[in-house]
């Protein structure tokens, strides 16, 4: 560092003490050596080494042109390059490419020599005529040279999306969709489950007050509205049996007679093939063997 600072001040104290074209010489000298570390710290090699370039001439001071002349050395070693292949419809290799590297114009047509870049990730866009182009994403590292990448270019007509023949015959089979049964078979149904729940209660009850009659021993004298709450109880039972069945029945044979029947699939055919059309006067003969082992011959015309 302690050289380095020498060397600036010597610069600086040369463009003072020379003229007006010397001194702008050593400026541009003094501006480069400047710039040219900056950029190699941030990794832009290729625009540092057009710097050091300009510093390593011998317009600039002894000094500062050995460090650039070292520095130049060890940043055009550590520049990686790519070398693109490119190949055609055909598989065959092509330089009729155009190159674009991160929106920039790289080349117009390849060459077998590499191509420069920066460290880093970089996206490279090839066009050819007759094809449509292709993208590429590529990451190049510090002194890697010479990578190769590889592209092929696809045909226009095989970039096209592929479209499927259309079939000489086709068969399609459509079915309707299957049918609930008919509403009423639900409803008579809950009608039949709930009166025979109903029923059961009111036997239940019936049984219930019947029994406690029986432990109070009252017979025959018991209360004459117990024993009619006992038999209206019973009654109510036995109509709600007789709807529940009723209903139940009623749902099962509206679900069978109601249901609405399968309907046939419905295939579309293919067309019959055609049939080749005889000329007029074209004879067709038709021999058969019967049963007592003599043959004949008939004659078709058309």
């Amino acid at each position: 560092m302690k050289t380095r600072a020498m060397s600036v001040a010597a610069l600086a104290v040369a463009v003072a003490i020379g003229g007006p074209a010397y001194a702008d010489a050593r400026k541009a000298c003094a501006e480069s050596y400047v710039n040219a570390q900056k950029l190699r710290r941030d990794g832009a090699l290729t625009r540092a080494r057009e710097e050091l370039l300009v510093c390593s001439r011998d317009e600039c001071i002894a000094a500062v042109k050995k460090d650039c002349v070292d520095w130049l050395g060890e940043v055009s070693g550590a520049i990686p390059s790519i070398v693109i292949v490119a190949r055609d419809g055909a598989g065959n290799e092509t330089l009729d490419v155009r190159v674009t590297i991160d929106g920039k114009l790289a080349a117009e047509r390849l060459s077998v020599s590499g191509i420069e870049l920066d460290p880093g990730t970089h996206t490279i866009k090839l066009e050819t005529a007759g094809a449509p182009s292709v993208e590429r994403q590529v990451i190049v590292r510090q002194g890697e040279k010479n990578k190769v990448i590889e592209v092929g270019f696809a045909t226009a007509e095989a970039a096209r999306p592929a479209t499927s023949p259309t079939p000489m015959a086709t068969v399609a089979t459509t079915s309707e969709p299957p049918r609930s049964p008919p509403i009423v078979s639900y409803v008579l149904g809950g009608v039949g489950v709930v009166s025979l729940g109903v029923a059961g209660a009111f036997w239940i009850g019936a049984e219930s007050s019947r029994s406690d009659l029986d432990d109070a021993r009252c017979a025959p004298r018991c209360n004459p509205d117990d024993v009619s709450a006992i038999e209206r109880d019973r009654l109510i039972g036995d109509i709600a049996l007789g709807v529940g069945l009723a209903s139940l029945g009623a749902a099962v044979a509206t679900y069978f007679l109601l249901r609405p029947s399968a309907q046939p699939l419905k295939t579309s055919r293919p067309p019959p093939l055609p049939v080749p059309a005889r000329s007029a006067g074209q004879v067709m003969t038709l021999r058969a063997k019967g049963f007592t082992g003599r043959s004949g011959a008939w004659e078709v015309r058309f």
